[in-house]
């Protein structure tokens, strides 16, 4: 049996209290929608769950939509779309936290010109975890901007494959496009790969993206310890600056990031 959930928010409403997405677990396909001029912000949370679903993100012309999205110790299959219309703006911040397997993607469609949106996401491998990971950016429509960044920690035997795509149509001209992925391996048996790539299809663009995979470094550790910071002090501070640099300077995501940060000690 398909189960589906539909929410509106109408056009100008502006909704002060957050729409709560929690345990939905059972739950096939989610539909937000902001009206013309609408704002909102969601809190997506899923636990201890196993879980195969879409989420469909419709922002309207001139709108405004915040998600803060926390996935801890969830398996499954899930896509993510936002749908951005004209002038629209969205600010999307995840946590991803697994130690069993888990893929996801990402469809960031600028539909509308003007239209920006802005991912920021963190995700945690532990023990024998595979994170399998997809985002797609699709400019469509001129003047268009588009921003991801996400950084990933692995530890244990976790493993983590990235594919980033970004896509510019001949008409989109004047889009901005950025895209990065960087995963911290915290274990000498965990391992990640990232690829990322380009379509483009007009020059008049500004289009970059890239990738790092990389160990905590141990030079800074032993300059800290010069300092009078135990080892294992400085190791944890330059854990903790490398998921800042995702998720820092982001209001709504200091919740967020206090979780991450929790998972990181453990």
């Amino acid at each position: 049996m398909t189960e589906r959930i539909t929410l509106y928010i109408p056009d100008g409403v502006q909704r002060v209290e957050p729409l709560v997405l929690q345990d939905c677990d059972i739950v096939d396909t989610i539909t937000v929608t902001l009206g013309d001029g609408a704002s909102a912000t969601v809190y997506d949370r899923t636990a201890g769950s196993s879980f195969t679903r879409s989420v469909i993100y419709n922002v309207g012309v001139g709108a405004r939509l915040t998600v803060i999205h926390d996935v801890q110790n969830a398996t499954g299959t899930a896509r993510y779309v936002l749908r951005c219309a004209q002038d629209s703006i969205v600010h999307y911040g995840f946590v991803s936290a697994h130690t069993t397997s888990s893929t996801m993607s990402f469809d960031v469609e600028l539909l509308g010109e003007r239209a920006q949106a802005l991912v920021r996401g963190v995700y945690i491998g532990n023990d024998t975890a595979i994170v399998t990971l997809t985002t797609n950016q699709r400019h469509e429509a001129a003047h268009t901007m588009s921003d991801v960044r996400i950084n990933g920690c692995l530890a244990g035997q976790a493993r983590a494959l990235y594919h980033g795509k970004i896509y510019v149509a001949g008409n989109a001209v004047g889009t901005q496009a950025e895209q990065r992925n960087d995963t911290l391996l915290l274990s000498t048996c965990a391992s990640a790969r990232s690829i990322p790539s380009l379509e483009v299809l007009t020059n008049q663009v500004q289009c970059a993206h890239g990738s790092a995979v990389g160990r905590v470094d141990e030079e800074q550790i032993r300059y800290m310890q010069t300092r009078g910071i135990a080892r294992e002090r400085a190791r944890h501070l330059l854990i903790e600056g490398f998921v800042n640099t995702t998720l820092d300077g982001h209001g709504e995501l200091q919740e967020v990031a206090r979780r991450v940060l929790q998972c990181l000690k453990k």
